[in-house]
């Protein structure tokens, strides 16, 4: 049974996070990293928010093949990798939450 998990970003339209960063370097090393232990989609969400209002600035929802192959990438020795490339796109906390199990 696939497993969708959202990784998201809060914060407001001040706030700084580099889109294009996060599409063109962060998506694609994400992909290099938990692929390979079972990640089957990752796409990325960007809700519109005023300048001043507080809210969600991305969405991201990665597609895992079960839970074991969303354990096994998180585990993966790439991950801080991942963790440690937050400071180049953001300086806003992550939060990761898994939005669903579905039939594959």
């Amino acid at each position: 049974m696939a497993l969708k998990v959202i990784i998201s970003y809060d914060g407001t339209g001040k706030d700084r996070f580099d889109r294009g960063y996060y599409c063109k370097n962060h998506i694609p090393h994400v992909r290099r990293v938990w692929e390979p232990f079972g990640l089957l989609d990752i796409r990325p969400f960007f809700p519109g928010i005023e300048r001043e209002a507080q809210g969600t600035i991305c969405i991201s929802q990665c597609v895992f093949k079960d839970k074991a192959a969303m354990e096994a990438a998180f585990a993966a020795p790439g991950t801080q990798e991942l963790m440690d490339d937050i400071p180049n796109f953001t300086d806003l906390p992550m939060q990761a939450g898994i939005l669903s199990a579905m039939e594959s």
